[in-house]
């Protein structure tokens, strides 16, 4: 008999089965489920930056309180008062060990000790600074807004600052490149720059589908990446300013701040999709919802190697628990249908059927893909045919499975339609092969015949096969198959590769059962 595999409906409900096949099905980080929120003490926080300190806290920086909260890991919580309306807005720990973060009212950077001593340096009228970070020379960089212009400061309060190439650019955010130098986006420009310790300046224009750049950062495999919130995408960028993008599942997400964390991918916020993203450097992205008007916006990976994130439409910050080891299993593939080995006619509709599985604890399938949907027809035009399967997780690991199989213009003979065949006879089988191809009509090694369980179709041994082969000039190919009397009771399989033109790669397997 010919192995075919059908399914009662090939057509009913397959458009949603192919949307889901093309998108993939998404799944979370097995450890990074359900945040765990902690309020904030002022009743009006709107907090925005965060960042590690080295009391194993996490600094928060309360925009409308102007305060800085520390957080522990266990809910507990403290704050600093500053002078009312300074609005800070970002926070970095320093290489004195000391906070430093933007006052984007007051027009000040501020420091702070671990014993909440506080420092204060004033910058120019208007200068609206932005995002901070520590930089390579043990100096602080930030952004400022308000007047188009990237500043530099030491740890005694020594300033530098150099005017961005663009006019009136409003640059937000500032990190360290894997080059040595310091990167930052230009958000009324459209622009990412770059600046040299001693102040020598490039900036590297968006396209479209890379625009409306925001927070950004470096990733661990030493590009930079960035939130673009215009395009709703997640940029890489290597230093040398190549791009990749990766649009963002939920659109219009409001894609915001970006960061490293402990397990290697990228996390940022959706602060329009009251969300966490997840991306790892494979480009898969997981979103994590956290609830109606959360709106999320700054992030960082805090001393305890989680995920934390300020959620000012709820006065909340909220931390993910980190992923735990890492995930370097593949996903399983499993393709039921084709099976290997199948043979169809031309137009025949055998409906695809596969899934992908993650280990137990894996990270989770993101993506599950095949040269059709799942539930869909599988490719039946004559000729040889490789049905491949992949399968993704959310660790970017990645497996497949492919199972071969031949489709011909026609087949006949008893071996269609008869199931037990008298041990010793000869078996016709006639294939249309739809034309002439050339070539010898088997490949080398074949044909064969193989021993199966008749239940489970286990191959329990091989042999040649004995097969008299006639190809006519319309493309008939007229096989004639010596079975043995000693194979009564069994099952037997001839598997058949051909040699011609189109046909070499797949077997065609044709199995009967002998009395």
């Amino acid at each position: 008999m010919v192995r075919r595999k059908h399914h009662a409906s090939i057509v009913a409900g397959s458009a949603l089965v192919i949307l889901a096949s093309l998108f993939g099905a998404i799944s979370l980080p097995a450890a990074a489920v359900e945040p765990t929120w902690f309020d904030l003490p002022a009743s009006d926080s709107f907090p925005q930056g965060l960042a590690a300190g080295p009391d194993g806290k996490t600094w928060v920086a309360s925009r409308a309180a102007a305060e800085i909260t520390r957080l522990a890991p266990d809910g507990s919580s403290s704050s600093i008062p500053l002078e009312s309306g300074v609005d800070p807005y970002d926070i970095a720990r320093g290489s004195d060990g000391a906070m430093w973060f933007t006052e984007h009212n007051g027009n000040r950077i501020g420091r702070l000790t671990i014993d909440g001593e506080l420092s204060e340096f004033y910058l120019r009228d208007l200068s609206t600074p932005t995002g901070i970070t520590l930089g390579p020379d043990g100096a602080l960089w930030f952004a400022q807004r308000g007047v188009g212009a990237i500043g530099r400061i030491t740890p005694d309060g020594e300033i530098t600052e150099w005017r961005t190439i663009t006019p009136r650019a409003a640059p937000l955010s500032v990190t360290t490149g894997s080059d040595g130098a310091m990167w930052f986006t230009l958000t009324a420009a459209n622009v990412v720059g770059r600046i040299t310790l001693d102040g020598t300046m490039t900036e590297f224009p968006l396209p479209p589908n890379a625009s409306g750049p925001q927070w950004i950062t470096t990733g661990p495999d030493g590009a930079l990446w960035f939130t673009a919130r215009a395009s709703n995408t997640i940029v890489r960028m290597t230093t040398g300013g190549a791009l990749t993008t990766y649009p963002v599942p939920t659109p219009g997400a409001g894609v915001s701040g970006i960061t490293t964390g402990a397990d290697g991918a990228l996390w940022f916020t959706e602060s329009t999709a009251d969300a966490v993203g997840r991306i790892g450097l494979d480009g898969a992205i997981v979103e994590i919802p956290l609830g109606e008007g959360a709106t999320p916006t700054g992030i960082t990976t805090g001393a305890d190697g989680a995920i934390w994130f300020s959620a000012q439409g709820t006065n909340r910050v909220g931390r993910l628990e980190p992923s735990g080891p890492a995930d370097d299993v593949a996903p399983t593939v499993t393709i039921v249908s084709p099976a290997h080995g199948s043979v169809l006619t031309d137009g025949e509709g055998m409906v695809a059927d596969y899934f992908c599985t993650d280990e137990a604890g894996g990270s989770g399938v993101i993506s599950c893909r095949g040269p059709v949907a799942d539930g869909s027809i599988v490719p039946n035009r004559p000729g040889s045919h490789a049905f491949t399967v992949t399968g993704t997780d959310a660790e970017g690991n990645v497996g497949s499975a492919t199972h071969e199989y031949v489709v011909f213009e026609d087949i006949a003979g008893p071996i269609t339609n008869t199931s037990v065949f008298s041990a010793g006879r000869v078996i016709p089988i006639i294939l249309e092969l739809g034309g002439h191809p050339q070539g010898s009509v088997f490949a080398n090694g074949y044909p064969l015949v193989r021993k199966v369980d008749c239940a489970t179709g286990e191959v329990l041994a091989e042999q040649s096969a004995s097969v008299q082969a006639n190809l006519s000039n319309n493309g008939r190919l007229m096989l004639q198959w010596r079975t043995e009397a000693g194979w009564a009771g069994s099952c037997r399989s001839l598997v058949a590769r051909l040699g011609l033109g189109g046909w070499s790669d797949a077997d065609a397997v044709f199995t009967a059962r002998f009395a």
